[in-house]
């Protein structure tokens, strides 16, 4: 959302700058000038200047919200949670992202496309994306990165409680898992956060 009303404005800049620069033209082309300019006489120049001052349109912050803290995110979050986990047992295909199989990075691109969100195809590019989170300041939606293979290389969402949902090859499905010990918290290497309006 923040994006949009950036695009937007920015949008609406180039199109007011581009009305002044054809208002301009065309006031200079309805005054009558001469063909030449008159010897010892300085030819007049036009100068249009356009300062605009923009403030930046901020987020409003999110409250911290730790794994073993309830979470009262808004209904839109608690919806893409619900969203997420009815694809429970949904097989892990290696490369997909739809319905009939997922693999992780697809199972977080697709429910993020279900609320408007694009986010890019591999778990290390996804990374690369959002706003960074702590481990305990998580919130439901937000996506959870691990270092699988010596680099960012899986990716699930978090649905409160200190747990996620992924698309897991090692489980073959997608399915729940918890932040709060063994192998997924000792490969967590961080999360994002995107406006889920």
């Amino acid at each position: 959302m923040f994006r949009r009303k950036l695009c937007f404005i920015a949008l609406a800049v180039v199109v007011l700058a581009l009305m002044a620069v054809c208002s301009c033209r065309a006031e200079q082309a309805s005054d009558p000038k001469p063909s030449e300019p008159i010897p010892g006489e300085l030819a007049e120049a036009t100068t249009t200047v356009l300062v605009l001052q923009l403030e930046p349109i901020m987020p409003e912050p999110l409250k911290p919200v730790g794994l073993d803290q309830p979470d009262r995110s808004s209904k839109r979050r608690q919806d893409l949670r619900k969203r997420a986990l009815t694809y429970r047992g949904t097989p892990y295909v290696w490369g997909a992202s739809r319905a009939t199989g997922f693999d992780c990075s697809g199972f977080t691109q697709y429910l993020f496309a279900k609320v408007g969100i694009h986010l890019l195809r591999r778990a290390c590019e996804q990374f690369t994306q959002g706003a960074p989170v702590e481990l305990n300041e998580l919130r439901i939606g937000d996506l959870v990165f691990f270092n699988t293979t010596g680099a960012v290389s899986h990716v699930g969402m978090f649905i409160g409680d200190g747990k996620f949902v992924h698309a897991s090859s090692r489980g073959g499905i997608v399915r729940v898992d918890t932040l709060k010990k063994g192998f997924y918290r000792e490969r967590f290497v961080g999360a994002r956060r995107f406006v889920i309006s």
